[in-house]
């Protein structure tokens, strides 16, 4: 396939894109952990056990826990605060009356969408497992690979980002071998997680984070983690 092509183009756009939304969700990842820590180990015993059941070994699907985590971490820090910019090339005049100019921008505000009390219970507080319901399962229409109206992270409902069930397992896989086996800590319990630029919203770039091996010693201690 040429590179000029239309469509090789398209993928390697889509391809990059989605690198970039795992690689922003899994920064923010363990700064949510770090201040809500009580999150921690029911994730670590969902990966032990799916690591145990040898019908279900690697079934990242099967992850209602760390999927409800990584969906409210979206939630709570999205990459973005707004999305689906659209240009107006001609007047428009919406279905109340609304009449929008040309050449000016319509854009989601997803940042509000999400925290939104008319659409969540309690939107400023992180609840790690607020997708889980009460016997410990996600539902289809809460999948964090989902997109909803209240939930606009991957775009809208009609033409949601095909490359979202690409980056909801590649987060997955890489948050089960991260926090399997390695203890975190925030340099600074009380850093700044995130970073608003634009209308983008990025991890801080000041945020240091100390990283260990699980069950290795401390230097000039002999604790282990």
């Amino acid at each position: 396939m040429a590179a000029d092509d239309p469509v090789y183009l398209a993928a390697s756009m889509q391809y990059t894109r989605d690198v970039v939304i795992t690689s922003e969700l899994l920064r923010f990842t363990p700064s949510a952990l770090q201040k809500y820590p009580e999150y921690l180990e029911p994730m670590r015993r969902e990966i032990e056990e799916m690591a145990n059941n040898e019908n279900d070994k690697d079934n990242y699907d099967n992850m209602p826990l760390m999927d409800s985590f990584l969906k409210e971490t979206a939630r709570v820090y999205p990459t973005v605060i707004l999305t689906m910019p659209r240009k107006v090339l001609w007047p428009f005049k919406f279905a109340d009356g609304t009449l929008v100019p040309k050449d000016n921008w319509i854009v989601v505000p997803s940042q509000a969408l999400m925290q939104d009390e008319q659409f969540y219970s309690e939107p400023q507080r992180f609840n790690g497992f607020r997708f889980v319901n009460s016997e410990g399962k996600t539902n289809s229409s809460s999948l964090f690979s989902t997109p909803s109206f209240e939930f606009p992270f991957w775009g809208g409902t009609k033409r949601p980002c095909p490359g979202r069930f690409y980056v909801a397992v590649a987060a997955k896989m890489i948050l089960t071998r991260f926090i399997g086996e390695y203890d975190i800590k925030l340099e600074n319990p009380k850093a700044a997680a995130s970073l608003a630029w634009s209308y983008a919203l990025a991890p801080h770039p000041r945020t240091k984070m100390l990283i260990r091996k699980r069950g290795s010693a401390c230097s000039g201690c002999g604790h282990a983690l």
